[in-house]
């Protein structure tokens, strides 16, 4: 609340400095809260317990637009694989956060390639990391023709 108020030009410690007792403790307070929600949401909202219930909360926070969860979520996941279909299938869908959500083209092919260069993985994981690809390759050429090759 007071935060927002900050005069322009004060460097935010003689700002805190010149507000009331009253002023402050609420200030402390609401900035108290602002980072125990922080530290709970980014915690708490990440790293299900198995890999199965990883990929699922990050299938469910990409549904929901919440980026940052889902590769949080596919990461947990990484480092939960123990096959390697499953550590394909959680670099694929890292790399459908970039290239579908975040447009980081260049970033999510890269994610795609490591998923494809394990080998003897299924098929799910392969067509996960081929439609990031093909998805990848067709932004980078306004004409599309990279995605036909």
């Amino acid at each position: 609340m007071y935060l927002h108020k900050a005069r322009a030009g004060l460097p935010l410690t003689v700002w805190f400095s010149n507000l009331t007792h009253t002023q402050s403790m609420k200030t402390l307070h609401n900035l108290h809260l602002v980072i125990f929600q922080s530290v709970v949401l980014i915690h708490g909202a990440a790293a299900a317990d198995t890999y199965t219930n990883s990929l699922k909360a990050g299938d469910d926070a990409r549904k929901t637009g919440n980026t940052t969860s889902a590769f949080a979520e596919y990461d947990a996941a990484l480092t939960q694989a123990a096959t390697p279909t499953e550590r394909a299938l959680a670099i694929g869908k890292k790399a459908a956060v970039i290239a579908y959500d975040t447009k980081e083209y260049a970033r999510a092919k890269k994610y795609a390639e490591e998923a494809l260069a394990i080998p003897d993985i299924q098929p799910i994981a392969r067509v996960t990391a081929l439609q990031v690809l093909a998805e990848c390759q067709m932004k980078d050429a306004p004409d599309f023709t990279a995605a036909a090759k």
